[in-house]
């Protein structure tokens, strides 16, 4: 029988739902079934509201001892139940239930009961403090609430953001809502990565995702990416909100391996996409400050103050690298690349040692490769920060890591053509011999790259700074590998030597016609010869 908030079931719908919340929990599947059967005919009944209301408080932890993972989880489940989803679905659902649900037979509350609650019960899902705890069966049960509230009420649940006559961002109900649900998925993915959420049997980033796709169907969308970017402002609110203590700027502090963090990283991550251009463009003048401030070293390499965990600075750079590979943004960056240079990535390409250092200087470095792959450093920019750069660079062609080498030879490559003849004689004295030693490296790569290295390297400076010495010692070099066994290797010299003709065309001539006879084969050697000869400079 339905009866009112004020009928007889009124004051005993606590008790009902506090005894809902544990068989919720039975170990028995079929217990829990007839459970879930129960809790949505209640949703479904005019106690429906009051239900909803109710819940809400458990979810969020509030009352004496009620702060736990367990009673939380118990909440989350009487939500879903409610509203007709499946307890479980991350694989505890029973087989009764999921063909009940997908026959119609679990009806819970409608949409036009849940719309007016869904803003609070959002808010409920992403909970600071529920944000925060990492325990895998409430994690499940988050998945499956923010699951059940979609699809009951997709409209209540999947606005994007509008704006007003006035162009100022202006957020309803239903935005709002979204966005507390969208930053719930994203902490599910961002804690799918690490133990106990990383278990093989469980897909809780796949179904996370599949759950904002979700919205992002209801809200008209034709990329996933598009919802995490729309939402993107508010969730960074509630993150930050987050943060120990306050710290210089308006951000609070992250803190490494925390949920906070994993959240941040799979936000970053998810408007960083390769499907839809320019998402994350125009949140970088909030996004790049918190980056800098994470990730912060000065040009010695001395960490600062505010940066004393490596593992932190590890996670900054990634997510630094991830957003600058993203496509599209090219208009928004060339303004934050002299903070990240002078702030962030010159320091971090120091050599230092330890493992983690190794790495931090990697990624750092696959960072300065993207800034100038990409255009986003314009000449001044470059010009200025060549004097501190270079030198680190010449220390970094040492690392032994031989991905980390190629991309410094591929750095140089492009510092060198984005300034050409800018180079005085000293960096051009201190870096040849570095260069010089790649072409012995253990790693292909990095041979094939240095070669591109020298090419470039020959034009970034006057042909008087390579006359003399450089130009003696480094054709020496460059002829003996130009007989190496590997023909791409071969190919790649005869083009660097041909950018020495125009420096000293008469010392290539000589050098090549004396070691023509050692050479297996003297095809590249005599042409060499002939293209010296031809401009004007014949071996006398």
């Amino acid at each position: 029988e339905e009866v009112g908030g004020g009928g007889a079931m009124g004051p005993f719908l606590p008790n009902v739902m506090d005894a809902l919340c544990r068989v919720l929990q039975d170990d028995d599947a079929e217990v829990i079934t007839a459970a879930s059967h129960c809790a949505a005919a209640l949703g479904a009944s005019s106690q429906g509201p009051a239900l909803l209301e109710l819940v809400v408080p458990r979810i969020r932890g509030e009352g004496a001892g009620m702060d736990t993972p367990q009673n939380r989880t118990a909440g989350l489940l009487l939500l879903t139940a409610a509203l007709g989803g499946e307890v479980g679905q991350g694989g505890g659902a029973s087989y009764a239930m999921k063909r009940a649900v997908a026959e119609g037979e679990v009806v819970g509350a409608s949409e036009t009961v849940l719309a007016p609650a869904a803003l609070r019960l959002s808010e409920a899902l992403a909970e600071p403090g529920l944000m925060m705890m990492e325990d895998l069966t409430l994690t499940e049960a988050l998945l499956d609430a923010c699951t059940a509230m979609i699809k009951r009420a997709p409209a209540a649940c999947s606005s994007l953001r509008e704006f007003g006559s006035a162009g100022e961002e202006e957020f309803g109900a239903a935005a709002h809502t979204c966005s507390r649900l969208v930053r719930a998925l994203v902490q599910i993915q961002g804690n799918a990565e690490v133990a106990p959420f990383n278990d093989a049997e469980l897909s809780l980033a796949e179904d996370a995702l599949a759950a904002v796709e979700e919205i992002g169907k209801a809200a008209g969308v034709a990329d996933v990416s598009v919802v995490y970017s729309d939402h993107l402002d508010p969730i960074m609110d509630m993150l930050m909100a987050l943060g120990e203590g306050e710290g210089e700027g308006d951000e609070s502090m992250l803190s490494s391996s925390t949920p906070q963090l994993r959240a941040f990283d799979a936000l970053m991550r998810r408007v960083s996409s390769s499907e839809v251009a320019g998402l994350s463009g125009p949140h970088l003048e909030r996004l790049v400050p918190i980056i800098v401030r994470h990730a912060k070293q000065g040009r010695s390499g001395a960490m600062e103050a505010i940066a004393t965990d490596a593992e932190l600075q590890l996670s900054m750079l990634a997510i630094l690298e991830t957003l600058l590979s993203a496509p599209g943004n090219e208009q928004y960056w060339p303004s934050h690349t002299p903070v990240l240079l002078q702030e962030v990535l010159v320091g971090n390409m120091v050599w230092k040692a330890g493992r983690v250092a190794s790495t931090v200087r990697k990624v750092a470095v696959a960072c300065f490769y993207s800034l100038l792959h990409n255009g986003y450093a314009d000449k001044p920019v470059l010009f200025a920060i060549a004097p501190h750069v270079l030198p680190i660079l010449k220390t970094d062609l040492d690392d032994y890591d031989a991905s980390t080498r190629q991309l410094v030879c591929i750095s140089l490559k492009l510092m060198f053509e984005a300034l050409p003849g800018a180079m005085s004689d000293q960096p051009v004295q201190e870096l040849y011999p570095s260069l010089l030693k790649r072409l012995d490296d253990s790693s292909d790569e990095v041979r094939y790259a240095v070669c591109q290295t020298f090419k470039a390297f020959f034009l970034a400076a006057p042909p008087a700074a390579f006359r003399g010495t450089v130009i003696d010692y480094t054709l020496d070099q460059l002829l003996v590998h130009l007989d190496d066994q590997d023909p791409a290797i071969q190919g790649l010299l005869f083009e660097v030597i041909q950018n020495c003709i125009p420096i000293d065309a008469p010392r290539v001539a000589k050098k090549a016609a004396a070691v023509r006879s050692a050479h297996r084969s003297p095809k590249y050697v005599d042409e060499l010869v002939r293209m010296a000869n031809e401009h004007g400079g014949a071996a006398p």
